[in-house]
């Protein structure tokens, strides 16, 4: 009998996404060791088949226990575009060009699709799943820089409820909303999965 491991390796580039699964963890005795890595980036609709594939080839680079979080952008007037394809479209037509493809329509619902899949060296792997991170796109890019920001969208997304883009608003108004979003995010999910898994003696 084994108990699993307390320290988990996220597969990242991101640095804001590592301290916030890192803050997270921490709360239910878990170490994350943030390892940069550049994964392949599969061509899958599905952002559930990116981050499974990017966890397998993760635990095949470092043979051991791995988690990677993956985020697609899903607009709800243009039938959930980007989506998985979230980073070519940035790359391509910017931030602004999603703004112009959604001006010809009355909503501009919007929302985050986070995909967080861990994965062991026998293949097992357990993939965790959010969307209620919603918003509207805003009207024009916000000018207003923001420290950590983990993607170009935090410019162009206004959560609901509040009336300023990510970007714009204060340190203590993210802190606020993060924790509001913390309860269902991969992050939290993951983070309570693996408490119970450690306290479970695996044969």
């Amino acid at each position: 009998m084994h108990l699993k491991p307390a320290t988990i390796h996220f597969v990242t580039t991101n640095k804001g996404k590592a301290d916030a699964l890192k803050q997270i963890a921490s709360h239910f005795g878990i170490e994350v060791v943030a390892v940069e890595s550049e994964l392949v980036e599969p061509q899958a609709d599905s952002i559930i088949e990116v981050a499974q594939n990017k966890a397998a080839q993760a635990v095949k680079l470092l043979g051991k226990p791995v988690v990677v979080e993956d985020t697609g952008f899903a607009i709800d007037a243009l039938a959930g575009f980007p989506g998985a394809y979230i980073k070519y479209a940035l790359a391509t037509i910017g931030a602004e060009g999603l703004i112009r493809l959604v001006e010809p329509f009355p909503s501009t619902t919007c929302r985050f699709v986070s995909v967080m899949c861990y994965a062991e060296p026998d293949g097992r792997q357990h993939t965790f799943i959010d969307d209620s991170a919603i918003g509207t796109l805003a009207k024009a890019i916000d000018p207003t820089p923001a420290p950590n920001a983990w993607s170009e969208l935090w410019r162009v997304f206004i959560p609901m409820g509040y009336s300023k883009t990510l970007s714009a608003m204060t340190e203590s108004e993210r802190n606020t909303l993060m924790k509001e979003w913390q309860a269902g995010s991969v992050y939290g999910q993951f983070a309570r999965w693996m408490a119970g898994e450690m306290n479970t003696n695996v044969v």
